[in-house]
């Protein structure tokens, strides 16, 4: 018996962000745990950057703070580092000094 598949082909190029944590909720002055920036294709399969990609991390809350490798903290609410040639991810931490509800964003990669 013969049985037909379907092969999906797809250009990887059509790219986005996504972030990815183990929890949303951290404790005031709390460091948070890691948190993932992917990149992912349109049927939300990782994509490797093909060169350094530079993306940028933000927080509506003005003392919110970004590190990563968890000791040197930004200075202000955004960061902005590299997504390595060949990887698809890049991870960070977050703490905050001011207590309530705020929005992280990462923009960057083209599609």
């Amino acid at each position: 018996m013969n049985r037909l598949y379907t092969l999906r082909i797809y250009d990887p190029a059509y790219r986005h962000l996504v972030l990815e944590a183990a929890s949303w909720d951290v404790q005031k002055d709390a460091v948070s745990a890691w948190i993932t920036a992917k990149v992912l294709d349109d049927y939300d399969v990782n994509v490797n950057v093909t060169a350094n990609t530079n993306i940028d991390i933000s927080s509506t809350s003005l003392t919110g703070r970004f590190t990563t490798d968890g000791t040197n903290w930004s200075g202000d609410n955004s960061l902005s580092p590299d997504i390595s040639a060949g990887a698809f991810s890049k991870r960070f931490k977050y703490r905050d000094s001011t207590a309530g509800t705020f929005t992280i964003t990462v923009a960057g990669v083209p599609g």
